[in-house]
């Protein structure tokens, strides 16, 4: 057998650069690849979500409001950075997306776990007639009664609530999309001619 011992392997293409990276266009973020307007579309429809969920939240919570209020502000608060950050292009713009990512993240981890806490009341303590304690002092008094048929309404709303979140999640899971593209886009730039 005539076998060669040193086998070389050319990986320069045509036009001399052996970068073998096949160039492709972006997948669109909400509808759109442009993340100037993928960043208003992200916060607008976040809000929206977030809005639907304190709506539930007002409609079991005594200080449902006021949650609103704060949580819609600091929303507001990194929204508009994170917005003027992705047209403006100031220094430093992409970790205007991370505090929105982590604000959001925090939040609705919050909100989960108080829906967790809702689903129990809603199908363990109303399936075994149990009375429901909130430790957090927060919930009207119609829905701790021992016994009350008020269970629909709760259910209804924290099946609602959970539904806007659901979504609410999707909305930072694609500003954390956005994130990564714009990073790894900034590490590996495109190659010029």
């Amino acid at each position: 057998m005539n076998c060669p011992t040193n086998i070389v392997i050319n990986n320069n293409n045509s036009n001399g650069t052996n970068d073998q990276k096949t160039p492709y266009p972006h997948k669109k973020l909400l509808f759109t690849t442009k993340p100037e307007s993928t960043v208003v579309v992200i916060c607008i429809l976040g809000f929206l979500f977030q809005s639907g969920v304190y709506y539930c939240f007002y409609n079991i919570e005594e200080n449902g409001i006021k949650i609103a209020a704060v949580c819609s502000l600091l929303t507001w608060l990194v929204s508009v950075p994170f917005i003027i950050g992705y047209h403006e292009k100031f220094p430093n713009y992409k970790y205007t997306n991370l505090a929105y990512i982590v604000l959001q993240t925090l939040l609705i981890s919050v909100v989960t776990i108080r829906l967790c806490q809702y689903t129990c009341y809603v199908t363990v303590h109303k399936t075994f007639n149990l009375a429901v304690k909130d430790p957090l002092k927060n919930m009207k008094p119609e829905y701790l009664l021992k016994g009350t048929p008020r269970y629909v309404p709760l259910y209804m709303y924290s099946f609602i609530a959970a539904s806007c979140a659901t979504l609410w999640l999707y909305i930072i899971r694609t500003a954390y999309n956005l994130y990564r593209r714009q990073n790894l886009a900034t590490i590996n730039p495109p190659n010029k001619k």
